[in-house]
């Protein structure tokens, strides 16, 4: 898919770390440390510190650099002063075309971007998610944004998408099925069957996931699937790892866990993928 393909040429272009996003904005704007300290106290009850700092990074358009973070936790907050580079919208560039029009409009047309990186820290990667989702959450209300771009995810979604899911959803929740939506997201390729597979369980510190099926119909069913294994992983302290056996609850089907192969027309993450192949019925 060009997505996948726009993905693995933009990677090539960023530095190493696993959780990286990108905010389009509508316009330029002034960044205001305390306002997101003052911001993560009322709204997340955490204390953070944040300041401006001279970071020389290769921008092709003024920038200031900001360190957010709590300690346990650190964020980099780069503000860039023009429009998403073309390397960075290529991934934005598929999405858009399936999104609303004036959404999409609004992203191509976009006049300044912030990049959001979790830089380091000490708390388990499923925490470090956590926090970076309330960085994004918190950021996301700045005048001007458009949506967010999760690059290991290969995903965009539209500023619309994140306020209209938590009207429905409490926000302070956060619990780890609405970080694996936040970060996450599917992509299927057909060809003499269906392959629908992951992007994005790198930066929970976890392997992709994969399987395939005959019939359209099902595609439902094998997302429940994979979102399952997903919570599973994240959750359980013993991990699915090629060999193990898996059963959904109330599925009764067993599953069996192999090592994927690598498909250089979709890459996945630092930690690769794992499959899940039907072979039995539980008892």
């Amino acid at each position: 898919m060009e997505s996948d393909e726009a993905a693995s040429n933009a990677q090539k272009k960023l530095p190493d770390v696993l959780i990286r996003m990108c905010i389009p904005l509508s316009s330029s704007l002034q960044f205001d440390p305390e306002w997101i300290k003052n911001r993560f106290a009322s709204q997340w009850k955490i204390k953070v510190a944040c300041g401006q700092v001279d970071f020389p990074g290769k921008f092709d358009h003024e920038h200031e650099t900001f360190i957010m973070g709590n300690g346990k936790n650190n964020m980099v907050l780069n503000l860039v002063h023009g429009p998403m580079p073309d390397w960075l919208s290529d991934v934005a560039a598929y999405q858009a075309a399936l999104i609303d029009g004036s959404e999409a409009s609004l992203l191509r047309g976009n006049k300044a971007h912030l990049l959001v990186d979790y830089h380091f820290g000490s708390e388990p990667p499923v925490e470090q998610v956590r926090f970076s989702a309330r960085t994004l959450l918190t950021v996301m209300e700045l005048n001007g944004s458009i949506g967010y771009l999760n690059f290991p995810a290969q995903l965009y979604r539209p500023k619309s998408w994140v306020q209209s899911y938590f009207e429905r959803n409490a926000l302070e929740r956060l619990d780890n099925y609405v970080l694996y939506l936040l970060f996450t997201c599917y992509q299927i390729v057909t060809n003499d069957d269906y392959w629908l597979h992951t992007h994005g369980m790198e930066q929970f510190g976890l392997p992709d996931m994969e399987v395939r099926f005959k019939h359209k119909d099902q595609e439902g069913f094998y997302k429940e699937l994979l979102g399952d294994a997903a919570l599973h992983n994240m959750e359980e302290a013993s991990k699915l790892n090629p060999g193990d056996t898996f059963e959904r609850r109330g599925d009764g089907l067993i599953y069996r866990i192999a090592e994927s192969k690598p498909d250089p027309q979709h890459p996945f993450g630092k930690f690769g993928a794992i499959e899940f192949e039907r072979f039995g019925t539980g008892k």
